[in-house]
């Protein structure tokens, strides 16, 4: 019978060599890129760092603003309902 602590182990065992085969695909993608490939920012942490995303215009947001606080009225309503 296989206990709770055995399949930890396994699964940890599992994790570990699957960890140890990405790694090895990244390094040998980024020595193929020369130099090591360097700081390879993903899309979206590029985005993050760099502040630059889409704006929204002030009437955008006021119409988002006006359905959030519609939304929060009828909610209250029902709250106050029963």
């Amino acid at each position: 019978m296989v206990t709770d602590a055995q399949l930890l182990k396994a699964a940890l065992l599992g994790y570990q060599a699957e960890r140890d085969r990405i790694d090895k695909a990244i390094a040998d993608i980024k020595k193929r890129m020369g130099k090591g490939g360097g700081d390879i920012p993903t899309p979206f942490a590029a985005k993050r760092a760099g502040g630059t995303g889409r704006t929204m215009s002030p009437e955008a947001r006021d119409r988002i603003a006006a359905a959030q606080r519609k939304r929060w009225a009828k909610w209250h309503k029902s709250k106050r309902a029963k």
